[in-house]
């Protein structure tokens, strides 16, 4: 394998696209770019594709475009009765966007470490597969040693075969082949961005070989199909008085914030950067 990497060292990095689902947690969707700016390297383009269902979230959502000017944000509601799927195949399928690979997730995934977009891609060429989930550690949580029959791919990346066991895997953030998308796309009825995450988790099967990071690289600030309105309106609110979550402070306590009150600090204006 060494020196399939050394032939590797030669070519030009592949970069990978990102796709962002938000809806009502502008709060959230913040500290997801930010931590993604922060720890993700070899991006393409970014885009976050959002709903906010009252103008209190439209505002933060605009205020929120206006510190990353350089994402493309699209708003479910301004598609003919909130087509989600004309919505979500007009990204996936822009001509901007020239990398076959693509990273899904929701905002409720913050980054905590540093992870190379091309290696992973790597990785996925080298065994041809079509799945890589950067949030696949709950598994491994309770023997705190790699999955069982888990096959070193490249370093630091692990290979497995799901097998029955695998079925019930949380599909936050996963890097998937654009081909295996666009197929969907043309067959599947889709709603929203759960009704994608319920047909992805639907194609695989005790065969599918999906690969993992050896050492935890995400974490996920909240279950958010499991808060209230009233809830996220209080965080939309504090959004649009200037806050932003105190990433460091929340990674370092992450079991005291776990309901949801996040330590908050005032959102300095952001540096323009550019996506690398």
């Amino acid at each position: 394998s060494l020196r399939l990497q050394d032939k590797q060292n030669g070519l030009q990095k592949v970069k990978g696209d990102i796709v962002i689902f938000s809806e009502d947690t502008p709060l959230h969707l913040y500290a997801c770019l930010e931590s993604l700016l922060s720890k993700i390297s070899d991006t393409g383009e970014i885009s976050i594709i959002y709903k906010a269902s009252d103008s209190e979230f439209d505002r933060a959502y605009l205020n929120l475009q206006g510190e990353f000017p350089n994402f493309a944000f699209y708003d479910i509601c301004d598609y003919e009765e909130n087509q989600f799927k004309a919505l979500f195949s007009k990204v996936v399928m822009n001509k901007r966007h020239t990398s076959p690979f693509l990273l899904l997730t929701d905002d409720q995934i913050i980054f905590d470490e540093k992870i190379k977009f091309h290696e992973c891609i790597q990785a996925m060429e080298k065994v041809h597969v079509n799945q890589f989930f950067l949030s696949f550690d709950e598994k491994k949580e309770e023997s705190k040693e790699p999955l069982p029959q888990a096959i070193l791919i490249n370093a630091g990346i692990y290979g497995w075969q799901m097998g029955e066991e695998g079925m019930d895997l949380p599909l936050f953030a996963q890097i998937c082949r654009k081909e295996n998308l666009q197929e969907i796309l043309l067959e599947e009825e889709l709603d929203d961005f759960f009704s994608l995450k319920q047909f992805l988790k639907n194609q695989l099967s005790p065969e599918t070989v999906a690969l993992f990071f050896e050492e935890k690289k995400t974490s996920s600030i909240a279950k958010i199909d499991e808060i209230s309105l009233a809830q996220k309106k209080v965080w939309g609110h504090q959004f649009i008085e200037g806050y932003k979550i105190d990433l460091p402070s929340l990674l370092c306590d992450a079991d005291e914030y776990k309901e949801g009150d996040y330590p908050l600090i005032k959102r300095e204006k952001r540096a323009r950067t550019h996506v690398n």
